[in-house]
Parts: structure tokens; C-alpha cells; sequence
């Protein structure tokens, strides 16, 4: 297992709970051999089975996860959102659910909303997956040499382009579609 640090995570007494349950050692331990995660603020997070993979799996595990990567405490969501702080915890505890309003001004925070609600990441924009654009290259690379073609750099570029974008829905190059996008070129 990994080694943990031997200090407790600094807490402000605001994200301190009223009853510090979270304190010492041994406790912080326990609960990561139990399934919990502590995040850089000190919160106990659940995880799933492995270590090697984080999943806060409700919707306030994620809420704290994202107050956490934004370095925001409770009091400055409350103070933002216009809600009161046993009304927050209660989101973080999954007590309550919050409504548009509340997740359109963490929104505009910079929250990643959609993975709150989801528990999901969307990818990111633009994200190229190497492997697939490296073997969209070598299918049109082989198609154009089997029919005896070139094509100039800015050509052979949108084809490319358009290949991997009908490959990214699959994850695959499909052989039949790049010689057919070359026939169409003729």
C-alpha cells in the first residue's frame, strides 16, 4: 500500500466538522484502508476497490472534489451562491440536491458541472489520440501507394483530417472507407 505522510492535512476551521471526527493519525489511516481518499484540503473522499484509481462515486464526493481543485472553501460557495453553510453541507452529504440556479453560478466559477452531475469527464476538445491518427496515416498512406497516388501536403492533410474524424467515432480505421475517400479523390 502506498505510504501515507505522517502529519494530518492542515484544516481551516472552516472545513473543520463540528464534531472533528477527522483528527489524528490513525483515523486518516483507517479510513484509506476503508475505501476513503483525503484530498489536498483534507476531505475524506470514497473510493472504489483500487488505489490506483480515484472515483468519487456521489454527487457530493464530486461537488467537494471540485470546490477542492478550485481552492474554494464552503463560506466562499455560500457567499457566491447566496445559500446558507448547513445548506452546502448538506449537498456535500448528498442530504439535498441543489437546483439550476446553484449549479448555473458554479458554472460561471468555473465548476466542471457536467462531471458532477455525471461522474464522468467529458474529453477535451481537440484531444487527438496518437495511435488512431498514426494509423489513419499508415491506412492512407498504403491506399494512396496501392493506387499509385500523391497528393500534395494540403490535400493529403483534409483527408487525413477526415479520416480520423469518421475514425474517432469507432476508434478504428475501417480500410474500406479510406479507399473509398481515395476514389472519390480520382
Amino acid at each position: 500500500m502506498a505510504q501515507l505522510e505522517t502529519e494530518t492535512p492542515h484544516r481551516s476551521n472552516s472545513a473543520r466538522t463540528s464534531s472533528n471526527v477527522f483528527r489524528g493519525i490513525s483515523r486518516d489511516r483507517t479510513l484509506f484502508e476503508k475505501g476513503h481518499f483525503v484530498t489536498s484540503m483534507g476531505h475524506f473522499i470514497p473510493i472504489c476497490n483500487t488505489i490506483t484509481q480515484f472515483m468519487p462515486y456521489s454527487f457530493g464526493a464530486r461537488l467537494i472534489e471540485e470546490r477542492d481543485r478550485l481552492g474554494l472553501t464552503q463560506g466562499d460557495i455560500c457567499e457566491s451562491t447566496g445559500i446558507n453553510r448547513k445548506t452546502q453541507f448538506a449537498y456535500e452529504r448528498d442530504h439535498r440536491y441543489p437546483d439550476a440556479g446553484y449549479l448555473m453560478t458554479l458554472l460561471k466559477q468555473g465548476f466542471d458541472v457536467s462531471y458532477m452531475l455525471s461522474g464522468e469527464r467529458p474529453p477535451r476538445y481537440g484531444t487527438v489520440h496518437e495511435d488512431l491518427l498514426c494509423n489513419v496515416l499508415v491506412a492512407v498512406d498504403t491506399g494512396l501507394s496501392r493506387a499509385g497516388r500523391s497528393l500534395d501536403a494540403a490535400r493529403k492533410a483534409k483527408l487525413v483530417a477526415l479520416l480520423y474524424q469518421t475514425s474517432s467515432e469507432t476508434g478504428q480505421v475501417d480500410p474500406i472507407v479510406v479507399q473509398k475517400a481515395i476514389d472519390l479523390l480520382s
